[in-house]
């Protein structure tokens, strides 16, 4: 295909998403960021019995996943029957949210809602399944053996997290992880938006692979252009941006 029918392809399906990114965002009424808090998890959360893995799917929240004293869930709306439901069950907490969330966005009405989940700071998760429709999600302090996350609408960070495997796959929003120490692999996908993994101790012996379609690349303050591959002898760094920067650090 010659590039400049590639690139019109690849403009098009940009604006539509785009818009459709802005009308989903639109109906949803933020007050404090889970991104610029840390420590939002207060008392009025709900103790639940321990759990090592989290399993959760929500259309319309904001998430935070953070670490506390103890084992604990607030899941809160502005409209009742938007509230997410969760149980735990043979040690998983297990977390929904009715599908008619994200519907309503059509509507264009102002809609608040968001879940946060306390882990206590000695404790570890074997795996978390994230999947959210609209909204952030952020990950801070706590440590997951696995993670598998997928974002449609919204942006993605995780810091101050060891890990063996991280799967990020983001359709519209930025990803930024800082601080994650992982033993095995991580991979990140960005349709439209910046990836960016920082605080990484040793750069040269990672096994990499990062591609940028329509973005650059910056590895250890170093431009790469589109595309860079590097073969080291330890965990193996996988980011692909179709449309966005890349940066590692």
């Amino acid at each position: 295909m010659k590039r400049s029918v590639y690139l019109a392809i690849i403009t098009v399906v940009t604006c539509a998403c785009v818009v459709i990114g802005i009308a989903r965002h639109v109906g949803i009424h933020h007050t404090d960021s889970v991104m610029d808090i840390p420590s939002m998890a207060s008392d009025s959360g709900i103790s639940a019995d321990n759990f090592s893995s989290i399993d959760l799917e929500v259309s319309l929240a904001d998430v935070l996943i953070t670490s506390g004293n103890e084992f604990s869930v607030q899941a809160s709306a502005n409209r009742e029957k938007f509230t997410p439901k969760w149980v735990v069950e043979d040690g998983v907490l297990k977390i929904r949210q009715s599908s008619g969330a994200f519907a309503d966005i059509i509507g264009f009405k102002k809609n608040e809602s968001r879940v946060i989940i306390t882990v206590p700071e000695r404790n570890s998760l074997t795996n978390a399944d994230l999947s959210l429709d609209v909204g952030d999600i952020r990950i801070s302090g706590v440590d997951i053996d696995s993670l598998n996350l997928e974002s449609d609408t919204g942006d993605v960070r995780v810091d101050n997290m060891q890990a063996k495997s991280v799967s990020i796959e983001s359709d519209i929003g930025n990803v930024d992880c800082a601080n994650v120490l992982f033993s095995e692999n991580m991979d990140v996908e960005c349709d439209t938006g910046n990836a960016s993994v920082t605080g990484l101790s040793d750069l040269e012996s990672l096994r990499v692979d990062l591609d940028a379609d329509l973005g650059k690349i910056s590895f250890g303050g170093n431009s790469c252009g589109r595309n860079f591959s590097q073969n080291g002898n330890g965990p193996r760094l996988s980011i692909q941006a179709d449309i966005g920067n890349i940066t590692v650090e």
